[in-house]
């Protein structure tokens, strides 16, 4: 087992090398322009490594081939907010189903919410469980049965045709949520360890970083974990649930740091008690170029027994 995870580490420490020098060599540099940038350590990295946001399409250079029926992509993907119609399309909700070798068991209009949600699976004691959850909202549901699935726990909003419910539903504490999840069992244990990864709000706060300098400054200092708990799963359920560790991740105490930024991703390493997580380092590393997010990729593998971390590479993907 011990040259087993020598090996795995030795291939992350190379990928990361290889996320270091390839994506900077593949991003596009669209401009060197500043602008009035106000926050220091944003201006300091535009003017290290460029703007590299992409420009806008211009109109007509994609959408729906009328000739083919196929669409023509953008050339560029673009950050944007705002709705930008193209040329064939529908101007009307399209109703039908189009499927191809597959069969709808059953349809369940419970939503979290029709954005962007995560979603774990684990079996305890012959059933099988779904967690389906984003930052303060959580569904969990039995789901053993597909044609007969049923809900278990709810907690924040609930979406419906008009959008959330107002009130949360046995809301989380404070500045707590529910963190992007990895769960793997642990031979040593006889248990599922489940790895929750912590990070800053981001969406609804800051929509440029390059001329928002107080919602970059309150994002930075924002007072919440930013890093990752580690449960030990005793069930199902979140009171099965026992908190084993807590970790920024810049140290290995579990103090609350307010000069760091987030840790985006983490995956435990199967049959390990070993972390791959996808984290930004300090403050001053805004260099993601999407512009509500302020971020260097570091990646680092952490030892969930004994809490030492090992920085692979400090490696912008920017």
């Amino acid at each position: 087992m011990k040259y087993l995870m020598t090996k795995w580490l030795q291939v992350f420490k190379l990928m990361a090398v290889a996320l270091a020098v390839l994506i900077p060599l593949c991003a596009q540099n669209h401009g060197n322009a500043q602008g009035n940038i106000q926050d220091k350590w944003v201006k300091r990295v535009n003017e290290l490594v460029g703007n590299h946001k992409a420009p806008e399409p211009s109109r007509g250079s994609y959408g729906m081939d009328s000739r083919t029926g196929k669409f023509i992509h953008p050339e560029t993907t673009f950050h944007t907010y705002e709705s930008h119609p193209f040329d064939g399309l529908l101007d009307y909700w399209d109703k039908e189903q189009y499927i191809k070798n597959m069969k709808v068991e059953a349809y369940y209009p419970i939503t979290v919410e029709p954005f962007h949600t995560w979603q774990n699976m684990v079996d305890f004691n012959g059933r099988r469980y779904l967690y389906q959850y984003v930052r303060r909202d959580l569904k969990i549901y039995d789901i053993t049965n597909p044609k007969d699935v049923k809900l278990l726990l709810t907690r924040g909003h609930t979406w419906g045709g008009n959008g959330p419910d107002v009130e949360e539903q046995n809301p989380y504490p404070k500045g707590d949520m529910f963190g992007a999840a990895s769960i793997q069992w642990n031979e040593k244990l006889g248990k599922y360890i489940m790895v929750q990864s912590f990070e800053i709000q981001r969406f609804g706060v800051l929509h440029d970083k390059l001329t928002e300098p107080d919602k970059v400054d309150k994002i930075r200092h924002a007072d919440h974990l930013k890093g990752f708990k580690v449960y030990e799963m005793n069930g199902p359920l979140p009171n099965d649930w026992k908190l084993i560790a807590e970790r920024t991740q810049t140290s290995c105490t579990p103090m609350r740091r307010l000069d760091s930024n987030r840790v985006q991703a983490c995956a435990i390493f199967p049959l390990t008690s070993v972390v791959i997580s996808c984290m930004s380092r300090q403050r001053r590393m805004p260099a993601m170029p999407l512009p509500n997010t302020q971020m260097t990729c570091i990646l680092r593998v952490i030892s969930l027994g004994t809490c030492q971390i090992h920085p692979t590479r400090n490696s912008s993907i920017s």
